[in-house]
């Protein structure tokens, strides 16, 4: 049964800095028996990134834009497992107002990293949340999941002008604003006429993302958890873009070595 200060003690172990920016992605089953359940992990990372800026995904694409067309930061559930829920139970937890890919973020930071985001027009704009994990040298944890639940990599597609990511056309969407009122915009969804979900081929990345440092392994609790370097992931995503004649993201077949950057082979 693992306790908070296990829990904490690897997060140490594992050399993460605690004043970093941290985006944090989870399986809570796979981290194993846990004495007060999520509540523990939780905690222990509200206490050990307290110097930083922790990040949760709040999304709420399962509904929004589809069963209803408005988001309420106050009542719409997260669709993307436990932490996240647990995340906005707490006091100090600051949503931000993105319709469809929102967060749940902790620290002094916290408001100002969320600020502007009933203007995003795209699920991950490069000056959205998600985009600025870039431009704030973040680092990406994958507690017991993979690349394909790693959001960040949609903003790095819209980053790099990826075609057929989101739709043409956009839709009409309200956000309900801390002053009561409703915000409506335009906003454009994913969209790609060969799959319903693109995430699900980010896995091919993971070879070459290991081979150029910008991924590593360690362990917390039962799971294996993937420490991702934001702005390395999409520097070498770049770097293969400017070598392929074909969507890696939808293709089937692997990524051939030779489109790696050099430092990756």
């Amino acid at each position: 049964m693992y306790t908070k200060q296990q829990l904490i003690k690897q997060l140490s172990q594992a050399g993460l800095d605690p004043a970093s920016t941290v985006m944090v992605h989870t399986s809570v089953k796979s981290v194993g028996p846990m004495e007060n359940g999520g509540d523990t992990l939780l905690n222990a990372l509200i206490e050990y990134f307290a110097p930083g800026l922790l990040l949760f995904p709040t999304h709420t694409w399962d509904r929004v834009g589809s069963s209803t067309m408005q988001y309420d930061p106050a009542s719409s559930v997260p669709c993307v497992g436990l932490l996240p829920k647990l995340a906005l139970q707490r006091p100090q937890a600051r949503r931000s107002l993105h319709p469809t890919h929102s967060i749940a973020a902790f620290g002094e930071r916290a408001e100002e990293y969320i600020r502007g985001e009933e203007y995003a027009g795209s699920p991950a704009p490069a000056a959205g949340c998600w985009g600025r994990l870039y431009d704030e040298n973040a680092k990406i944890l994958l507690i017991g999941v993979g690349q394909n639940r790693n959001t960040y990599l949609h903003s790095v597609d819209e980053r790099l002008h990826i075609p057929e990511r989101i739709s043409e056309k956009p839709i009409s969407l309200s956000i309900h604003m801390p002053d009561g009122s409703w915000k409506e915009f335009p906003f454009r969804m994913h969209a790609n006429p060969h799959t319903n979900d693109v995430s699900q081929f980010y896995v091919k990345l993971e070879d070459v993302f290991r081979r150029g440092g910008a991924v590593r392994d360690f362990q917390l609790g039962d799971a294996v958890v993937q420490l991702c370097d934001a702005r390395l992931c999409c520097d070498i995503e770049e770097e293969i873009w400017k070598k392929a004649d074909f969507d890696i993201a939808i293709d089937d077949r692997p990524i051939p070595v030779e489109w790696y950057p050099e430092q990756c082979r």
